[in-house]
């Protein structure tokens, strides 16, 4: 196989690698994050209420997610679960509180 085309074992991986990795995972996220607090800032007062509701519900769901997963990991009910995954879970949340807003509505 091509040396382009392999895989790198992030176990076995230097610093600097597995460093660049992260951050290449992640900051496209930030920016994404970022790109909601341009659109939030730069809309007229109708759209930024919109957001800023979509955004605290699923805020609000994530906190609630969160409460029962870590006592469920405390009572050993279930395995750790990876908190990178609460990111993607915002965004999921966020999205479906927005096309709850929306769908069915006229106005």
């Amino acid at each position: 196989m091509p040396a382009a085309l392999t895989f790198i074992d992030m176990d076995t991986a230097s610093t600097g690698m597995r460093t660049a990795a992260a951050l290449g995972v992640s900051l496209p996220l930030v920016a994404i994050l970022w790109s909601i607090l341009r659109l939030v800032r730069e809309t007229d007062e109708y759209t930024r209420l919109r957001q800023l509701q979509a955004l605290t519900e699923g805020g609000v769901a994530l906190t609630g997610i969160i409460f029962v997963i870590g006592f469920l990991e405390r009572f050993n009910v279930i395995p750790d679960v990876p908190l990178f995954l609460f990111g993607p879970a915002f965004f999921f949340l966020y999205g479906l509180a927005h096309l709850r807003q929306t769908v069915g509505k006229t106005v």
